[in-house]
This record gives structure tokens, C-alpha cells and sequence, in this order.
């Protein structure tokens, strides 16, 4: 079982063997799916300029309509799913095209709600038309974090990008664009902490430590655990199932199992408590 062995510690390895893993991963986006270079959508952009360019008074009573917009980037759905490993990009709930998807945009398309409570009414249509503004999300973080997008620093102009965005200071961590395991830390009991202001206030925003979701991340955490623990048992028996086990902890730790993170963060911390010669 000794190679099984070292891909295990090679798991724990990259959480760099401390708590610094978190119960949110770090996404890697890949290249914009068609229907962002088509010309439907760059119409339904041109629309959207057109109305926001007028005076807030002259449409007080109207909203635009997304319905085009949004039928056009059900397309990029399967690349979201896909990107995530078929997982919440905020929770990691198991998703899927099925099931409990919601294709979130980061920063809402108007009515921004900052830290205290003010509203941004037209920020930031121009980024529902962007294959970066968009990430997929269960149920429960998208009703939980609405049009919710605090920022430290005053909003951007309409129609930014880039830097410009980025000096905003957004106070809701983008798991494309952070790297969550520098704000996010969680235990056993899978509750989650953080020990800067964006891990704070996107646990608060995200709800990330709402009872279903707490108790789902523990019962995966025990699974995990039993399955170490009935390694340990077997391996030091000497026996010969030692790696029908090890290749259950692997497989726990398959890429679209849920809570990934966590349970990288914990089997890191589990190895480090072992005495070497079990290695």
C-alpha cells in the first residue's frame, strides 16, 4: 500500500500541511464559451447602453428586460458546471444543470446592496453580459447573497473593468480571482472562521455557516475520518485489504466530491498527528 500512502500525504501536501485550506476552492476559468463573441448578445449589450445611458427620472418606472439576456447565456451553463467540478463555487454543495443550479452573476446586474445597506441602482448591468462576472451557485448561497456586493472603497464608474474593479475593493471573495484558503478556515465540526474582513463578511454574505449546510460538511468530514481511521486499523494489521482502504480515501477525495477543501484541510491536519512510522 505504499504508493496509495504517498498519494495520500501528496493529498495532505497540498494543503500545505496547516490549516490554511478552505471550504471554498480556488477556480480556474477557462476561455469564454461562444455565445459571448456572437452578435445576439452584443445587441442585447447595446440594448442594455442604450437604457442605462438615460437619465435615472425619465425610466423611474421601467426595467429592462433580461429575458433575451438570459435565455442567450443559459449556453455558458455546462462550462460553469464543468469549471466547478459540478460544485457550488462558493459552498460546494453538489450542483448540476438539474439540480439546484443558479447561475450567479458576482456583481449583480443593478440594485447593489454595499455594507451599509446603501443601494447601487445601476451597477453593474454591463457586467451581465461578461463570461468573468458569472459562477455557479446553489440555491441556498444565491438566495442568501441576492444583489448583496459590499465593497471598501467607492464603487467604479459604469462600465468599468479590470483594475477598476479591482480598486473597489469588493469585500465578497471571488473564487476565481482570490484565493480563499488565504481568508477562510473551518474545524471538524465544519463551521467556518476567518481571520480577515473579506473572509468575514463573504461568510456573513454566503451564509456559510447555515445549519444544513454546516451539518452536510460534518457528516462528510466523519466519513473521511471512519475512512482513516479503518486504514490506520487495517494497515497496521498488516493485512492484505490495507488498499481496498486506502483507495476508499482516495476516492473520497475525488474532485467532484463535495466540500473538497475541507476535507483536504482536515486529512492534512489528521496526517500531521500520526506517528511517521504509520507512513
Amino acid at each position: 500500500a505504499s504508493s496509495l500512502n504517498s498519494k495520500l500525504v501528496s493529498s495532505s501536501a497540498n494543503s500545505s500541511l496547516r490549516q490554511s485550506d478552505s471550504p471554498m476552492f480556488r477556480l480556474h476559468r477557462p476561455a469564454p464559451p461562444k455565445v459571448f463573441a456572437s452578435s445576439e448578445l452584443a445587441r442585447e449589450r447595446a440594448r442594455a447602453r442604450d437604457f442605462f445611458a438615460r437619465k435615472a427620472p425619465s425610466r423611474s418606472q421601467q426595467r429592462f428586460d433580461w429575458d433575451r439576456t438570459i435565455r442567450l447565456l443559459r449556453q455558458a451553463d455546462a462550462q460553469l458546471i464543468k469549471m466547478s467540478n459540478g460544485k457550488c463555487a462558493f459552498c460546494e454543495s453538489t450542483i448540476g444543470l438539474d439540480r439546484w443550479f443558479n447561475r450567479e452573476l458576482f456583481r449583480p446586474k443593478a440594485h447593489a446592496i454595499g455594507r451599509e445597506g446603501d443601494v447601487a441602482r445601476d451597477h453593474y448591468w454591463w457586467l451581465a453580459f461578461e463570461w468573468s462576472n458569472l459562477l455557479p451557485s446553489c440555491q441556498a448561497c444565491n438566495v442568501a447573497k441576492a444583489s448583496r456586493f459590499p465593497t471598501a472603497a467607492p464603487r467604479a464608474p459604469a462600465e468599468s473593468t479590470g483594475q477598476a474593479l479591482l480598486d473597489e475593493q469588493p469585500l465578497l471573495l471571488d473564487p476565481c480571482v482570490d484565493n480563499p484558503a488565504h481568508h477562510l478556515f473551518f474545524d471538524e465540526k465544519g463551521l467556518v472562521s476567518a481571520p480577515t474582513e473579506p473572509g468575514r463578511v463573504t461568510i456573513e454574505v454566503l451564509a456559510l455557516n447555515r445549519e444544513p449546510l454546516v451539518e452536510a460538511r460534518k457528516r462528510e468530514l466523519a466519513l473521511l475520518r471512519n475512512a482513516v481511521d479503518v486504514w490506520r486499523a487495517v494497515n497496521a494489521r498488516g493485512a492484505s485489504d490495507s488498499l481496498d482502504s486506502a483507495k476508499l480515501i482516495v476516492s473520497i477525495l475525488e474532485d467532484r466530491q463535495p466540500y473538497l477543501a475541507a476535507k483536504q484541510q482536515l486529512l492534512a491536519l489528521w496526517v500531521r498527528e500520526l506517528p511517521k512510522r504509520e507512513w
